[in-house]
C-alpha cells in the first residue's frame, strides 16, 4: 500500500504526458543519434573515448537539464538542445564527480569480497568457506545498491544547485531522503526499471536491437523526470529550510 500511495504521489500519468508532447520525438532522436555515435565510435578505436565521453556528456547534461526544468515546472515538456556548451560542462562535472565516488565505493565493495574468499580459503568446513563468500557478496551488493540509490538523488541535488559541493552531498540527501524512504525508493525503483526497459524490450525483436539508442535516451530523460517528481514532491528539511532562509537573508543585505 505505501509503495502505491508513493507512486499516486508522483502523478506519473501527469509526467509522461507532459514529457511526450509536440517535438518529443525529435528531441529524443538527437540523443538517439549521440548514443548511436558514441558506440560506433567507442567499436572504431579506442583512442575515440575522448569523443565518447564529449557525447555521453552531452546526454548527461541533457538529463540534468531535464532535472532542472521538471523541479521548476512538473508540466513543462522537454527542454530544448541549446547552449550546448553548457550541457558539456554540466555533463563531464557529473561525470567526474561519480568517477571519483564509484572508484571509491566499488574499491570497498571488491575489497569486501576479496578479503571474503581469502578467509573462505583458510575455514575449516566447506560449509563455512561458502557462507563467507556468500555474506561478502550480499555486503558488496547492498553497499553498491545504497550508492546507486543516493548517487541518483545526489545528481538531482547537483542540478538544482549547480556547485560542485551538491555533487558529493550525500548526507544532505540522506537526510532528505530519510524523511520519506518510501516514495524515495518507489521513484528509484521506478526511474531504473524504466532504463532497464528501454534496453531490454527493444532487444526482443531484430529490429529492436538498432533502436536501442533511441529507446535508451528516452528511457534516461523519463527517469530523470520521475527523479525530479519524487525529489520536488517531499518536504524540505530542516537544514534546507535553513539555508534558504540564510540566503534570502544574505539577498536582502545585498
Amino acid at each position: 500500500m505505501a509503495t502505491g500511495s508513493s507512486l499516486e504521489d508522483l502523478n506519473v500519468n501527469r509526467l509522461l504526458r507532459s514529457l511526450f508532447a509536440d517535438d518529443w520525438v525529435f528531441k529524443t532522436g538527437i540523443g538517439g543519434i549521440l548514443g548511436a555515435g558514441s558506440i560506433v565510435a567507442g567499436l572504431y578505436s579506442f583512442m575515440c573515448i575522448p569523443i565518447v565521453a564529449a557525447l555521453w556528456a552531452l546526454m548527461i547534461g541533457y538529463c540534468l537539464r531535464c532535472i532542472r526544468f521538471k523541479v521548476l515546472n512538473p508540466d513543462c515538456r522537454l527542454p530544448d538542445w541549446n547552449d550546448w556548451g553548457d550541457l558539456f560542462l554540466s555533463g563531464i562535472t557529473w561525470m567526474a564527480f561519480q568517477t571519483i565516488v564509484w572508484t571509491f565505493v566499488c574499491g570497498i565493495a571488491f575489497g569486501i569480497i576479496f578479503f571474503s574468499g581469502a578467509y573462505a580459503v583458510v575455514a575449516k568446513t566447506s560449509v563455512e568457506s561458502n557462507v563467507e563468500v556468500i555474506l561478502g557478496c550480499i555486503i558488496a551488493s547492498m553497499i553498491l545498491f545504497k550508492a546507486a540509490f543516493l548517487s541518483a538523488f545526489v545528481m538531482v541535488n547537483f542540478a538544482i544547485e549547480e556547485n560542485a559541493s551538491a555533487g558529493f552531498s550525500y548526507i544532505k540527501v540522506a537526510q532528505r531522503i530519510w524523511a520519506e524512504p518510501q516514495k524515495y525508493l518507489s521513484g528509484f525503483m521506478l526511474a531504473m526499471g524504466l532504463q532497464w526497459g528501454a534496453i531490454i524490450f527493444p532487444c526482443l525483436t531484430i529490429v529492436g536491437v538498432f533502436l536501442i539508442p533511441s529507446t535508451y535516451f528516452v528511457g534516461q530523460a523519463t527517469s530523470a523526470a520521475v527523479l525530479a517528481r519524487t525529489w520536488s514532491t517531499t518536504p524540505l528539511t530542516e537544514s534546507e529550510k535553513a539555508a534558504a532562509a540564510a540566503k534570502r537573508l544574505k539577498k536582502t543585505e545585498s
